[in-house]
C-alpha cells in the first residue's frame, strides 16, 4: 500500500534505500491494474488491505527500520492481533527493505529469529 493514492504522508526516515515509493506506486499500480481500491478482491492484492485476518494462520513479521513497508508491517501486525491471529514481530535497527539478503549481523539475526519462530511454531502445532 505504501505510495497508493490513499496511503499515509511518507515518513522520511524510511523508503530512501533499495526501495523507494517511486517504484512501489509503479509497481502497485501495474499489479492493481483496472481494479479499484474499494473491490472486494482487495486483498488478494494485499492482506494489509483486509479488516479481519482472523483466518490467517500464524504470522511471523520481520522488517527493516528504514524499509518503506515499515508503517504498514506495525499496521498489518495490528491488524493480526486484534484478529486473534498468532504473530511475532521484529523491527531490526539501521536497515532497509531486502536487508536479508546482504551480509551483515541484521540478516544472521534475522535468519536465527525466523528459524527460532517456525520452530516454535511447528513445536506448538500451529503449521501444518
Amino acid at each position: 500500500r505504501a505510495a497508493a493514492p490513499d496511503a499515509p504522508p511518507a515518513n522520511p526516515t524510511t523508503g530512501t534505500f533499495s526501495w523507494s515509493r517511486q517504484a512501489n506506486h509503479f509497481c502497485w499500480e501495474s499489479l492493481r491494474g483496472a481494479y479499484a481500491l474499494d473491490d472486494d478482491r482487495k486483498t488478494l492484492f494485499s492482506p494489509a488491505l483486509a479488516t479481519d485476518l482472523s483466518d490467517l494462520p500464524p504470522t511471523f513479521i520481520c522488517v527493516g527500520a528504514l524499509d518503506l513497508f515499515l508503517e504498514e508491517d506495525l499496521a498489518f501486525a495490528l491488524t493480526l492481533s486484534r484478529s486473534g491471529v498468532p504473530m511475532e514481530l521484529h523491527v531490526y535497527p539501521g536497515v532497509p527493505h531486502m536487508f536479508d539478503k546482504l551480509p551483515g549481523e541484521q540478516t544472521a539475526q534475522a535468519t536465527q529469529d525466523i528459524a527460532r519462530a517456525v520452530r516454535r511454531m511447528i513445536a506448538a502445532g500451529l503449521c501444518d
